[in-house]
């Protein structure tokens, strides 16, 4: 394994950190990464009702997801 991939997996492992809220991730059928920060998805949504920020799952199974997933695919194709 290359010594660069290995660095650039460390600096990965450090950056998400175990106390960090960020998840880096994906939507299912939207081409490339998402990167969940629930401090801006909470921003964008607190006006919608959106009631405090939430965890992945926490907003995976809200009515939240959808928008936002559209919102993401729409902001990728400018």
């Amino acid at each position: 394994m290359k010594t660069s991939w290995k660095l650039w997996v460390a600096s990965v492992r450090l950056k998400q950190g175990p106390n960090r809220p960020d998840i880096h991730t994906g939507f299912p059928g939207v081409a490339g990464k998402y990167v969940y920060c629930p401090a801006k998805v909470f921003s964008l949504y607190r006006d919608q009702g959106m009631e405090k920020e939430m965890t992945w799952r926490e907003f995976q199974a809200s009515a939240f997801y959808e928008t936002e997933k559209n919102r993401w695919a729409v902001d990728k194709r400018k």
